[in-house]
């Protein structure tokens, strides 16, 4: 056997290894033949992708094999947790072709265990997933804050009904902008009955004319997710003004808006002299402050 047949020989049993493939060789050739086929065989199956589904949709999807010989001997449908219950879904196979078919009932991931016969058994597992239609979770259900009592002294409207589906507000205090923000129950929330998690903050300093706005995201799964994330933003912002305070902070805003303001300068000086013989794309220097 030379030493490029030793090699084939090599990587045919490494190959054939991963399906526990026993493989006996007697000849150069059909060393050269065994594994292309394995090889061929094995990219086959790792290029197999079952598409996702959705609950409450027909699905249907077929798998066939490009291969000569080929046989699919076993398929069946698993959840995650190994489970059969009735997912709605049923799995057949011919020797030829591999379908699955069915109206998913809920949203989980399955497993497709089968295995596929050229003089050995090649098995392997390919995973798809059941995901919620969108649609199911448009439904709009009132807080229970008599459940929800963790949290009091909620915003309250004229009529001292809680304001829980949209919270927005808006800063006016800025000079040249108007910041408006807004949270809104999500459609996972509104079907739960639950509150709004989610927070933000915002605040304006006149010292360096800078809008702050921080935003967080409520931990659905703690107890009181919807004060930890309020609490978040609120500090974060006392942090920014705190910084603002420190004198190194200040010094440096107004190098910043002292830079602004020569630029803007100079870049109207700039568009409002003659047009040079010769068109330069570099502006002139800022003077900077002493």
């Amino acid at each position: 056997m030379s030493t490029d047949q030793q090699k084939q020989a090599v990587n045919t049993k490494q190959t054939a290894k991963q399906f526990d493939v026993n493989v006996s060789f007697q000849s150069g050739g059909a060393i050269s033949s065994y594994n292309s086929l394995v090889q061929k065989i094995s990219e086959e199956i790792a290029r197999l992708r079952i598409p996702n589904g959705k609950v409450g949709i027909d699905y249907e999807h077929k798998i066939n094999f490009n291969i000569d010989g080929l046989k699919i001997v076993a398929a069946e449908l698993k959840t995650i947790d190994n489970s059969t219950r009735d997912l709605g879904l049923v799995v057949r196979h011919t020797e030829s072709e591999l379908r699955i078919t069915g109206n998913p009932k809920e949203q989980c991931e399955i497993r497709v265990k089968f295995s596929v016969w050229h003089r050995v058994r090649f098995p392997d597992v390919k995973s798809f997933f059941i995901i919620p239609d969108p649609r199911a979770t448009w439904v709009e259900h009132a807080v229970d804050w008599k459940k929800e009592g963790c949290y009091e002294n909620l915003d309250k409207d004229a009529q001292g009904e809680i304001i829980d589906y949209v919270k927005a507000g808006t800063s006016t205090k800025a000079k040249q902008i108007e910041v408006i923000a807004a949270s809104v129950r999500g459609r996972l929330h509104a079907k739960k009955a639950t509150p709004r998690d989610d927070a933000f903050h915002f605040d304006f300093d006149k010292g360096t004319g800078w809008n702050f706005i921080a935003v967080a995201d409520g931990a659905g799964t703690a107890k009181y997710s919807r004060k930890g994330s309020e609490l978040a933003t609120q500090t974060v912002i006392k942090k920014l003004r705190e910084m603002l305070s420190n004198e190194f902070t200040k010094q440096h805003f107004s190098y910043v808006q002292h830079l602004e303001a020569e630029f803007g300068k100079t870049l109207s000086q700039h568009k409002q002299s003659p047009e040079p013989q010769e068109k330069s794309s570099e502006l002139p220097a800022i003077p900077l402050p002493t």
